[in-house]
């Protein structure tokens, strides 16, 4: 059979019976990669041309070891694939050689030459059509840095490679202009941080507001008299960027000066790169990418399995799809600031086994569809088994797992190295389970391990069995200085979050608290186990456990700053289903009188029940951090505190000092909680089973399989992998 190729030319392709190494279905035809089909386009072009007379066949394109690079962005359409039509596999043909796919185009004819003074290589990309702004170029398919200023220290890559903006004159970047109230398009540079560059225009900032919770980028205008103006869209300079706050500039000529940097020159439309190891580029895939994503799903009963892909400005994206699998593959370096390693947006949807690392934004994302929210309604998603690390390297609000919608199961995946969460959202009627989470929050504070917030998120979504440890926290501090281990929590349900089921997790070393329910409302903290958590010294604002509410304040934060746009939402959903008024979370509504109680707080129906709570190295902290905390509509009992040899236990529930034990027992709380030694197995060996005669035990605590959170083995991970180096294996780059 043939068919034209996106040239003109006759491709021949051969269809062929028989079996792979992964189970395909019976009477398959199979369209090899590699053999009679050159390129992948071809091979989904040969596809297509079958399903024009034949869907009742299940269809295999099997894909050769090598390296691809698409000449177009690959997609699964209508064409190729529809839930009521047999099935289409795109697999590797051997499982333990998985296909290389770029993600971008080749930039070949490499000269050497003098730049700066240094050796580096040269090449003409005019035929490349290069964005100015692009800030992604990719060698033997990892992305390489753009040439920076300041320059970044490998033995602290978190803390360092930043300028400050200049304190003086507070506040720098403070006049507003008059018509639009939003701030000026510039930063205040400190004298000693002075550059000349002669063509700064060529250059893109990259700022990091207050919290750094995201970086913004901008388009150098101009460098003159210490400041450095900017191209903003609606001048709203750099989201809020005050004195002290971080910066950088990338693709400077001037900058080009280490391995493994980049300099893009718009004018001559060359690019001159170091390469990292002093290798000929000219040997190696040196690429820019091209399109949206690498590979777009946008049908249904379609399985991808064993591929690689990278050096795209995103990963993989499924849309609109139904009844999809992901499996096996590895996804890395992939991604510009919004750039994700897979996007999900479809229904009965499996992405399980694969490895996904070095993205510049989220490693997944799970989108809900917005019509979607009725009672009833499920997205049947499943995120499980995958290993993801090391993203956000572009964009600081990169997460590892980004879950919305109802219906969302994210279970035994395994996340680390994050500058942010390692897990986002709690959608309604997920399950998040199993999961290991650590070393995360490396850039980011009043964050979590696991954050996500809104009056309307987490009903019916149950929290369980996870691992989460090292939220590490970086905070710029009063004095402009910048702190680690400062602001970040274990589990943090946000803005008024409702209607969660937590139980049954591991929280050790988080350095805030363990739990900050930021008006968490109507959410069960039951059979947990929480350790050493809290920043050490003990500071005034860290804690074991955080509960802050909301109040009636007309000028408070809720009032005045949140209440209208959390209602909307609000009564987008009640209007569309009002059988949501039957959780009792949004049965407190927003805009009334039930958004309150007695006492004008809105943070009611919080159980705390049968934890451990294990802190005997920081036993004069608090072991709750209360802000207008009402102990009539909130409860405690059945606990074990153990602080150590000490016998108090701080509840700072609003009372300056906070109560003493006997006092906050006084109130009803915590009537049947005991402050004891829990009595683990063997906890200097972190083995947290626990002994016999365990009074958590007797209390009716269950012990927690350890064992079976994180990743586990299964038919397309059949080995667990070894984990890749980060800041636990490199405290140094946490170093202030």
């Amino acid at each position: 059979m043939h068919v034209k190729s996106m040239w003109g030319l006759a491709v021949a392709f051969s269809v062929v019976a028989g079996a792979v190494e992964m189970p395909v279905p019976a009477g398959a035809k199979v369209v090899e990669v590699g053999g009679a089909c050159a390129t992948i386009e071809d091979a989904l072009d040969c596809v297509a041309e079958i399903r024009r007379t034949d869907t009742a066949t299940p269809l295999v394109v099997r894909i050769a070891p090598g390296d691809y690079a698409p000449a177009r962005a690959l997609e699964i359409t209508r064409r190729h694939a529809a839930t009521n039509w047999a099935s289409l596999t795109v697999c590797a043909a051997d499982p333990a050689r998985k296909p290389r796919i770029h993600g971008g185009r080749r930039v070949t004819g490499w000269t050497r030459t003098t730049f700066n003074g240094r050796d580096v290589w040269c090449a003409d990309v005019s035929n490349l059509a290069i964005p100015k702004d692009n800030r992604l170029f990719f060698f033997n398919g990892r992305r390489m840095q753009p040439a920076r200023w300041p320059d970044i220290d490998p033995a602290k890559p978190y803390t360092t490679g930043y300028a400050f903006a200049d304190a003086r004159g507070f506040p720098a970047q403070g006049k507003r202009f008059s018509a639009t109230g939003l701030f000026e398009d510039e930063i205040q540079v400190r004298p000693g941080d002075a550059r000349t560059w002669a063509h700064p225009e060529d250059a893109w900032t990259v700022v990091f507001p207050r919290h750094n919770w995201w970086n913004r980028v901008y388009p150098v205008k101009s460098v003159s008299n210490g400041v450095v103006r900017v191209a903003t869209a609606h001048k709203e300079i750099m989201d809020r960027l005050f004195p002290w706050d971080r910066w950088c500039v990338e693709n400077m000529a001037e900058e080009l000066d280490r391995p493994g940097e980049w300099y893009h020159d718009p004018r001559a439309r060359r690019i001159y790169f170091m390469t990292p190891d002093g290798t000929d580029p000219n040997a190696g895939q040196a690429t820019f990418p091209c399109g949206a994503e690498i590979l777009k799903v946008a049908a249904g009963n379609v399985s991808v399995v064993g591929l690689e892909l990278t050096g795209g400005a995103a990963g993989v994206r499924i849309d609109h799809a139904d009844r999809v699998e992901l499996l096996g593959c590895d996804i890395h370096d992939i991604g510009h600031h919004g750039g994700t390693g897979v996007w999900v947006m479809g229904h009965h949807v499996r992405l399980a086994d694969c490895d996904i690392y070095n993205i510049g934004g989220n490693g997944i994302f799970v989108q809900g569809y917005p019509k979607e929210i009725r009672v009833d309604d499920r997205l049947d998603v499943a995120v499980e088994n995958n290993y993801v690390h090391h993203c956000g390297q572009v964009n600081s609000h990169g997460i590892g797992i980004w879950i919305t919608g109802q219906g969302v199961r994210v279970s035994h995946n395994l996340v680390h190295d994050m500058p942010r969460c390692g897990l986002f959202g709690y959608g309604r009627f997920c399950e998040i389970s199993y999961n290991r989470v650590r070393h995360v929050n490396t850039i980011n504070d009043d964050t979590g391990a696991l954050y996500g917030g809104g009056w309307t998120g987490g009903i019916g979504t149950k929290v369980c069995y996870n691992w989460f440890s090292d939220s590490i926290g970086f905070q710029r501090q009063r004095d402009g200085g910048y702190r680690l281990h400062k602001g970040a929590c274990g589990i943090y349900p946000d803005e008024g979050c409702g209607g969660l089921e937590v139980y049954g997790n591991l929280v050790e070393n988080c350095h805030h608290v363990a739990m900050h329910l930021h008006n968490g409302r109507w959410i069960t903290i039951s059979n947990n186990v929480f350790i050493s958590n809290g920043a050490l010294p003990v500071g005034k604002n860290t804690a074991q456990l955080s509960l802050q509410t909301w109040n009636n304040d007309p000028n408070g934060y809720f009032v005045h700053d949140r209440r209208a746009a959390i209602s909307n939402e609000y009564r987008r959903l009640v209007v569309a289903d009002p059988r949501w008024l039957r959780y009792p979370a949004l049965a407190q509504a927003p805009d009334n009188a039930t958004a309150f109680a007695d006492d004008g707080t809105t943070m009611m129906g919080v159980q705390v029940r049968n934890n451990i709570v294990y802190y005997p190295d920081q036993g004069e902290g608090m072991m709750l951090r209360g802000w207008k905390l009402n102990t009539s509509t909130n409860f405690f009992d059945r606990n074990v505190y153990w602080p150590g040899q000490t016998t108090n236990v701080n509840m700072n529930a609003g009372q300056k000092g906070g109560p003493d034990w006997a006092s906050w027992r006084a109130t009803g709380e915590d009537a049947n909680s005991v402050i004891a030694d829990p009595l683990f197995t063997d906890f200097a060996r972190h083995d947290y089973r626990l002994k016999p005669d365990s009074p958590a035990l007797k209390l009716g605590f269950a012990d927690l399989p350890y064992a079976e959170m994180g990743l586990r083995v299964s038919r397309h991970r059949p080995v667990l992998p070894k984990e890749a180096e980060g800041v636990r294996e490199h405290p140094e780059w946490l170093s202030e």
